[in-house]
């Protein structure tokens, strides 16, 4: 079954909640499922650069050229706070996880420490 970006983008929408109940990487890796890609599920949402790039994504190290794109992914490092890092997927408006986020960084922390993140887009 081919990428199907609306379907995956659709999804997280969907099950989007008002808040973070700490389940970004299981939310967007359902998404990325509805939209026909199985992810290999890691223990950390930090952890899953290497799943998106072996089923097809491909990796940039800052904002590709031209901007967000509708199904792009990114993947945070942790924060003391929050060692596990974080996982996200912009709707081609927002930028959503497990809840609807206000910006790029899902919370204060990440937008205090600003922890190393890359971006990930299937073809």
């Amino acid at each position: 079954m081919p990428w199907n970006v609306d379907n995956a983008v659709a999804t997280l929408q969907t099950n989007a909640r008002a808040s973070s109940a700490g389940y970004c990487a299981r939310y967007v890796r359902d998404a990325i499922g509805a939209g026909g890609i199985a992810l290999q599920r890691t223990r950390d949402a930090k952890d899953y650069g290497t799943s998106l790039v072996a089923a097809g994504f491909t990796r940039y190290d800052a904002m590709p050229e031209g901007g967000y794109k509708k199904g792009d992914v990114a993947v945070m490092q942790g924060l003391a706070s929050s060692p596990a890092g974080h996982m996200q997927m912009f709707d081609g408006s927002v930028w959503i996880s497990d809840f609807k986020q206000n910006g790029f960084w899902a919370g204060p922390g990440y937008r205090t420490h600003k922890p190393a993140f890359k971006i990930y887009r299937h073809p």
